[in-house]
């Protein structure tokens, strides 16, 4: 089984560009940790603003430690000052089988 993060948000007005972009400096330094097997930017279709994060790990032990580098722990606080409040923060069980294609090889 693998372990999977999901975080969505809305970006405050004027400051879309700024909350993707810390999106996806977490995305890149999520790929370089330990245990990390895929990590992805989504773009919500509906018209709601709404950005997020999808990241499949090997243990939710490992993603852990990687949310809790002074690292993440910085990009994190950025992204906070750039989104609406009531953002979530998802945990998953996925199939071995269910993990993405790329991530297996990496």
């Amino acid at each position: 089984m693998a372990y999977v993060r999901v975080s969505t948000m809305r970006p405050k007005p004027g400051r879309e560009a700024e909350a993707e972009a810390v999106s996806r400096e977490l995305i890149d330094f999520y790929r370089e940790q330990p245990g990390c097997l895929h990590s992805t930017f989504v773009n919500a279709m509906d018209g709601s603003s709404e950005i997020g994060r999808i990241t499949f790990w090997e243990s939710s032990a490992v993603a852990d430690r990687a949310a809790m580098r002074e690292r993440s722990i910085y990009l994190r606080s950025r992204l906070h000052l750039a989104i609406e409040k009531g953002h979530q923060d998802r945990s998953f069980e996925a199939a071995a089988e269910e993990v993405p294609a790329r991530a297996k090889t990496a």
